[in-house]
C-alpha cells in the first residue's frame, strides 16, 4: 500500500474518533443540529460509515466532505421492503449497499468484494496489497490495509491506528464477519 494514502487515512481517521471529542461529533451536530451530547451519543455507532466513507475518500470514490456524505445519504432515500428510508439512519447505520451508495454519489467504476471466511487473514497473499479493507467484526467496523504482508487497522474506536490486525481485539474467528475489499 502507497504510504501516502495510508497516512492520509489515519490522518482521517484520527480526526473521526468515536468516543472522544472529535471531527465526527461536530459534523453531526452540525447535518443533524442535535447538540454535543446527542452528537456524541450517536457517534458511538458511526464505525461502518466513517470507515467506509475514509477509505473511498482517501482512494477518490467518494470526494466530499463527511458532513456532506451524511447529509446526502440521510436525504436520499432508497427501498427497503418496499418502504423508502434514507441511505443512513442518523445513527450511521446505513439501509442501503454501499454499492449503491457509490452508485448515486457517481462513482461507477467499482467492484466491491466481501470475503466470508476467516481464513482470508490467514492467506492476505490472496488479496490486492495496494487496496483498502473494511474490516466487520462482532459489532464494529474497521479501516484496514495490507503493509509487507500483514493486515493493519485503524480504528475509530480504541484499537488505535496502524495496529496489526492479528491478535486485535476482536479480530478472531469467533467474531470475524466479513473483509471487504474497496
Amino acid at each position: 500500500m502507497d504510504q501516502t494514502k495510508i497516512t492520509l487515512l489515519h490522518d482521517t481517521i484520527i480526526k473521526y474518533k468515536q468516543m472522544e471529542h472529535s471531527q465526527l461529533w461536530d459534523d453531526i451536530d452540525a447535518v443533524l443540529k442535535c447538540g454535543q451530547n446527542q452528537a456524541a451519543s450517536l457517534a458511538e455507532s458511526h464505525c461502518n460509515s466513517v470507515s467506509f466513507w475514509g477509505m473511498a475518500n482517501v482512494e477518490k470514490m467518494i470526494t466530499i466532505s463527511y458532513p456532506d456524505f451524511f447529509k446526502f445519504c440521510l436525504n436520499t432515500k432508497t427501498s427497503v421492503d418496499g418502504e423508502k428510508l434514507p441511505l443512513i439512519k442518523p445513527n450511521g447505520y446505513f439501509n442501503a449497499g454501499k454499492d449503491t451508495i457509490l452508485s448515486l454519489l457517481g462513482y461507477k467504476d467499482f467492484t466491491i468484494t466481501k470475503y466470508r471466511d476467516f481464513s482470508i487473514l490467514q492467506h492476505l497473499e490472496k488479496l490486492n496489497p495496494n487496496k483498502f479493507y473494511q474490516l466487520a467484526v462482532t459489532g464494529h467496523f474497521m479501516s484496514s490495509y495490507i503493509l509487507n504482508n500483514q493486515l493493519y487497522i485503524d480504528d475509530t474506536m480504541h484499537r488505535g491506528m496502524d495496529v496489526l490486525a492479528h491478535g486485535a481485539y476482536k479480530v478472531d474467528a469467533e467474531h470475524f464477519i466479513w473483509l471487504m475489499e474497496m
